[in-house]
Formats: C-alpha cells, sequence, structure tokens
C-alpha cells in the first residue's frame, strides 16, 4: 500500500474465517471518499413527481377548486381585484413593489394547490410481485381478524 494513502481504519481477519480450512488471513482497510477520489460527490438529487398534469381531468378540476378558494380568502386578491394601474404611473418603484407582491402571492397560491390537488401514494419498494402477494396475504389475514372479532368489514375486501 502507498504510504500516501490515508485510511480510516484497517485489520485482518482470524485464520478460517474467509476461506475455510486454511492457513490465509483476510486484509481490510477502509479508505476514505476523498482520498480515493479526490472529493465528495453530492448526493443524487432526484426529480420531484409532479401532483398535477392535464392527463386527468379531476386533477384539473381539484387544482381548479383549490386555487379559486385560495384566491377568495386571501386578503391582497381583494386588492388587486381594485388596483388600477393608472393611478400609480408617478409611483414606479411602488408599482414594481406591489407587482412584485402580487406575483410572490400567485406563485404561493399555485404552489399550494398543486401540492395539495393529488395524494401521492408512493411505497418505500419497488413493486415486485413477491412483495405484493405477501401484502395482500397480511391484508387478508387482518381483515379475517376483524371478521372474526366481530368489527365491520367491507365484503368487497
Amino acid at each position: 500500500m502507498s504510504s500516501g494513502l490515508a485510511t480510516a481504519q484497517c485489520g485482518y481477519l482470524a485464520d478460517d474465517a474467509l476461506v475455510p480450512s486454511t492457513e490465509h488471513r483476510c486484509i481490510w482497510l477502509d479508505i476514505t471518499y476523498i482520498t480515493v477520489f479526490g472529493h465528495n460527490d453530492p448526493a443524487t438529487d432526484r426529480p420531484k413527481t409532479r401532483r398535477l398534469h392535464c392527463r386527468d381531468p379531476r386533477l384539473v378540476e381539484n387544482y381548479l377548486r383549490l386555487y379559486i378558494s385560495m384566491k377568495k380568502n386571501t386578503i391582497y386578491w381583494i386588492e388587486l381585484t381594485n388596483w388600477n394601474p393608472k393611478l400609480h404611473i408617478l409611483y414606479q418603484l411602488n408599482l414594481q413593489y406591489e407587482l412584485e407582491t402580487i406575483d410572490a402571492i400567485w406563485c404561493e397560491i399555485s404552489a399550494y394547490a398543486e401540492k395539495h390537488c393529488r395524494k401521492l401514494r408512493k411505497g418505500q419498494v419497488g413493486f415486485s410481485p413477491a412483495v405484493q402477494k405477501a401484502i395482500r396475504g397480511i391484508s387478508l389475514l387482518l381483515l379475517l381478524k376483524n371478521r372474526k372479532q366481530g368489527l365491520r368489514v367491507s365484503s368487497r375486501l
């Protein structure tokens, strides 16, 4: 090993630890990522799932319903409907500030409506037939247990 490599830890295993019935020992060492590659790679930034898309009219309807209800509940929206650009021509800086404020409010309302128009149903485990079969088996056992206890269980399930 090169003397320039900095190791975090190193050592060797006992006889027969890795290969049985031999006198060979396994040597191990822990080298930091920075030592090997010269830098730490940033964490992978996965793209966020979009909650809103135009393929499903129900999502669009939910988005518009939330957006309109938020607009009606916003105090600034009342001021915006009464806003007259001719009154603010002499006050360009004030006008710019007001327009930026209005734009920020619209963006906030849009983001809120998009976030709440659909619930994302994502699991921690990717789909596989074996996992799905196990989940259905567990669900069946829980339903049978509830029915035996006299609790209400949907006949569809």
